[in-house]
């Protein structure tokens, strides 16, 4: 258990080697543990190494079939390949496993956006809202990807939540996210400005920020915002990231 939860700590703070080291040694320890297998199969998800993932998965879910993670963690991976009707199968399992986890209501939104059915994609963004606002608003940087190639998603999501809440800072952080990791630069910016006018204190907006001025070529920008974050967190990590993207 050390292993993992240093592995999943490693992992949340981007540091993915040292995350693989730890849940092999973990997986070594004990090849029928359940939480090794989805932590390294999640792993092999964001590497698109699909069929590994799965094969992990399955196994999870043959050990523990009323665990709700592997279906939603094969629901996610479904979601990645384009294959809507399985990942929706195995995210509406994984939701009667456990209806008060928003995050599998946030991804399978997403699903239903992807099929076209608006209702039940609306439907589903209000349940994840209602059982954790902020976090369904603003992903952890690790799981950020998850607006890749979804960006039209992400509009309609964050445009009816400022329609009913035009003061969120935490919904134009979240879409300043989704404009980032889409490489929608100048969008990013504009709205993690108009979330540092709502939330002055909050570091992560910096280091968004000063991520897509990095990445338009606006380094004196960046800098200033990667040099900011030292005065507003005390984060070891977030210091970390920003002093290696000072040096660049």
């Amino acid at each position: 258990m050390h292993y993992l939860a240093r592995g999943a700590c490693y992992l949340n703070t981007l540091q993915k080697e040292r995350a693989i080291a730890d849940v092999e040694r973990a997986l070594k320890l004990n090849s029928n543990s359940t939480l090794a297998m989805q932590l390294r199969g999640e792993i092999y998800a964001m590497d698109k190494e699909y069929d590994s993932a799965l094969d992990l998965f399955t196994r999870a879910q043959a050990i523990n079939p009323s665990w709700a993670v592997p279906y939603y963690d094969r629901g996610s991976v479904f979601l990645d390949q384009k294959e809507y009707p399985s990942a929706l199968d195995e995210l509406t399992k994984a939701i009667s496993l456990s209806p008060q986890t928003w995050l599998f209501y946030f991804i399978r939104s997403i699903v239903y956006f992807k099929m076209g059915n608006l209702e039940a994609a609306h439907k589903d963004q209000d349940s994840a809202l209602r059982l954790s606002e902020q976090e369904s608003l603003v992903m952890v940087e690790l799981n950020t990807i998850v607006y890749i190639d979804c960006l039209d998603w992400a509009e309609d999501y964050y445009a009816r939540v400022l329609v009913k809440s035009p003061r969120s800072g935490y919904a134009y952080q979240g879409r300043a996210d989704a404009y980032r990791v889409n490489n929608e630069h100048t969008k990013a910016i504009a709205d993690y400005s108009r979330a540092i006018e709502i939330l002055p204190k909050e570091a992560r907006l910096y280091f968004g920020r000063g991520k897509s001025y990095l990445a338009i070529n606006e380094k004196e920008k960046a800098n200033a915002d990667f040099q900011k974050i030292a005065l507003l967190t005390d984060k070891l990590h977030l210091k970390r990231q920003a002093q290696e993207l000072l040096k660049k």
